[in-house]
């Protein structure tokens, strides 16, 4: 029932979100006929009654609907929304759902990769500084963690690109775009490699942020679990420390992980806008910057809804997830 519930409330938190973002657009200054006229005629957009005639304008607003008031274009737009039509793209001239679609393979595939290196080197390093906790080891990987946690993510990329682009390490990996020039030639294991080779550095200055949070949270979930009754039966039966910890007690470490990930798929999403800009990446988090400085309402719009309704799927999911790996868990 409480799933059932969540999934309710997917559509009016989807429509106050929209309704949040439309007025925000419209407040705004400049707008989509402004954006085309600075880009095609190089001038400040601001100056369009010195470009086109009262006329051009009239009719360049009835074309794109500002004639109308924003309650009436809202209206239009979730109308339309409801029947599976995002609209059309004031910059690119084509539907909204075509635009994104070129641009979410690359950020679902650098997301999924982020997630993956997040949880395979975060897990080993909480485990590692639960067992030396209080020992020099433990203090060393807490200060290198702590180091790539306060970093942003745009900074560890910079610094990622200067190490790569000299010295015995130039063209070890690709430092702009997700794919080679030949991609097209390759086949799919080539293209899952040549993929995976090019997002390894904006996935590793997009995990870097993680890192430290998820490895922290592992180290101390362990220590606490380690202090548990069944833990202490356990070794009373002779049971070996690699036993305790990678049977009895990972299964509980699970939990608080599975929240986590979840918890921080927005944070993820945002981090895209940049990582995605820094390496020359067409997704979704690129898109949408470039969007918004063109005003290209619908793309900004259909971005940001993707993006919440990801937020509220990852969180659905870790609930479940959580429920599954300990079923006294019951959620009201």
């Amino acid at each position: 029932m409480y799933f059932l519930k969540r999934l309710i409330l997917i559509v009016p938190t989807l429509c106050l979100v929209s309704v949040l973002l439309f007025v925000l657009l419209q407040l705004l200054p400049g707008g989509p006929i402004e954006s085309l006229l600075a880009r095609r005629s190089s001038v400040d957009g601001a100056y369009r009654s010195s470009i086109l005639s009262r006329d051009q304008q009239a009719a360049l607003d009835r074309y794109y609907g500002f004639d109308q008031s924003a309650g009436t274009r809202y209206r239009q737009w979730i109308g339309n929304v409801v029947r599976l039509d995002l609209g059309q793209s004031y910059y690119y001239n084509e539907p909204v759902i075509d635009v994104l679609w070129r641009a979410f393979p690359v950020s679902f595939c650098l997301s999924a990769l982020t997630i993956f290196l997040t949880l395979l080197a975060s897990l080993p390093l909480g485990v590692i500084m639960a067992i030396t906790y209080r020992k020099m080891q433990n203090l060393a990987l807490e200060w290198v963690l702590l180091v790539a946690y306060v970093l942003p993510g745009f900074a560890i990329g910079i610094v990622l690109i200067l190490f790569f682009s000299d010295g015995i390490f130039k063209n070890l990996f690709p430092l702009q775009g997700a794919t080679g020039e030949h991609f097209s030639k390759l086949s799919f294991a080539g293209k899952t490699g040549d993929l995976l080779w090019h997002l390894t550095l904006p996935a590793v200055a997009l995990t870097a942020g993680f890192l430290a949070p998820l490895a922290l949270l592992v180290r101390n979930t362990i220590r606490e679990q380690l202090l548990e009754d069944y833990v202490r039966a356990a070794r009373a039966r002779g049971a070996s420390e690699y036993r305790v910890i990678f049977i009895h007690v990972s299964k509980r470490t699970l939990l608080p992980v599975c929240t986590f990930v979840g918890q921080r798929i927005g944070q993820l999403m945002g981090g895209l806008l940049v990582i995605e800009t820094l390496f020359g990446l067409h997704g979704l988090g690129r898109l949408g910057f470039e969007s918004i400085l063109r005003r290209d309402y619908g793309v900004v719009m259909a971005i940001v809804l993707l993006f919440t309704l990801f937020q509220i799927v990852g969180n659905l999911i870790s609930d479940f997830c959580y429920q599954a790996l300990d079923p006294r868990v019951r959620f009201s």
